[in-house]
């Protein structure tokens, strides 16, 4: 290689790294954000639709998640609920409890109002509420002889 293509070289290499040493201090530095509270920005829920609707509740599926729960099959539920039994008998027959079956049901129930709570999707008033109303209503389905689901 000749002396110029030496140099000329050379000359390239030490300018490449000239400026890509230099070259961050004459550029802003930008970082990403990583603060959640800053990730959305609230807007307005949109109270035209109901909460419970927002927030995907879902209670026309309780003999479904109570029959997880229980761990019997669902038609297997709905007939003992159709011979007049509540779901706290099923529930005392399975388990020999139906406290415990109660809070498990209720929580699965609930997870939708807090999911949706936490996408902004119903706010902390509207799920305060729901969470009240809907371990009441559980509650009551739970302890209803004959309970037969609305579709």
């Amino acid at each position: 290689m000749s002396r110029w293509k030496q140099s000329v070289m050379a000359g390239t290499v030490a300018a490449a790294l000239l400026v890509g040493g230099f070259g961050s201090s004459f550029t802003q530095q930008v970082f990403a954000d990583d603060d959640i509270e800053d990730a959305w920005v609230a807007g307005t829920v949109d109270t035209s639709i109901p909460a419970a609707e927002r927030a995907d509740l879902k209670l026309n599926q309780i003999i479904i998640l109570a029959s997880s729960i229980l761990d019997i099959d669902n038609s297997d539920l709905q007939e003992e609920l159709h011979d007049g039994k509540s779901l706290a008998d099923v529930a005392m027959q399975q388990t020999n409890e139906s406290a415990n079956f109660t809070s498990k049901l209720v929580s699965l129930v609930e997870a939708p109002i807090n999911k949706s709570l936490n996408d902004g999707k119903i706010t902390s008033e509207e799920a305060t509420a729901l969470l009240k109303s809907t371990t009441d209503e559980v509650t009551h389905i739970v302890n209803q002889p004959g309970y037969e689901e609305k579709a």
